[in-house]
């Protein structure tokens, strides 16, 4: 009996499935479309016919992998009733709740944290400029300090963000004791900018 070929969405799939495994385990930088490709168990050119290059699969892998995020962090973003305090703690949220739920993203971004390559951190559903709207919006409204750059605000809310990430990761903690810190970090990021 013949053995039929996968077709050429579940190729795709394949591909994208064997690059998430690889860039979680090694980072963008480590990762050869030469290994995707055998650990895909397709011909190299193929990964070449689906995507444009290396980066376009990273930045797809981190979009289909965090759309829940995006979709989440979006709608704080437009939600123009929420004060300076319900923004930083919903964003907080957010962020936790989906390196919980997907630690694998959170280890995908810890090696794009240590690229030089700065245009794989962001993807079209997720810019700086996204945040920084609404942080303007909001220091518009008088929510956020006014006294500060938009920029200085966003650099106060990822640091906190991601430093909570990182120790909630690095501990292991429980339940309770990473609810403890994140509201711990999120009174540290308020006292600091609203």
């Amino acid at each position: 009996m013949k053995k039929l070929r996968p077709t050429g969405d579940q190729t795709r799939f394949n591909i994208l499935k064997a690059a998430k495994t690889l860039f979680v385990k090694q980072g963008f930088a480590a990762t050869s479309i030469s290994q995707i490709a055998t650990r895909a168990k397709i011909n190299q050119s193929l990964i070449y016919h689906h995507f444009k290059d290396k980066k376009s699969l990273w930045q797809l892998v981190k979009e289909t992998s965090m759309q829940d995020y995006f979709q989440a962090l979006n709608k704080v973003f437009q939600d123009t009733h929420l004060s300076g305090i319900e923004f930083i703690r919903t964003t907080f949220r957010t962020r936790i709740e989906m390196f919980l739920k997907k630690p694998d993203i959170q280890k995908m971004l810890y090696w794009q944290l240590l690229e030089s390559n700065t245009s794989l951190h962001h993807t079209p559903q997720h810019t700086p400029d996204l945040w920084l709207t609404a942080i303007k919006r909001l220091q518009t409204e008088k929510k956020l300090r006014q006294d500060i750059s938009a920029e200085q605000i966003l650099a106060v809310i990822s640091s906190c963000i991601n430093g909570l990430a990182i120790y909630i990761d690095m501990k292991r903690l429980p339940p309770q004791e990473i609810e403890a810190c994140r509201a711990l970090m999120e009174q540290a990021c308020i006292a600091a900018i609203v």
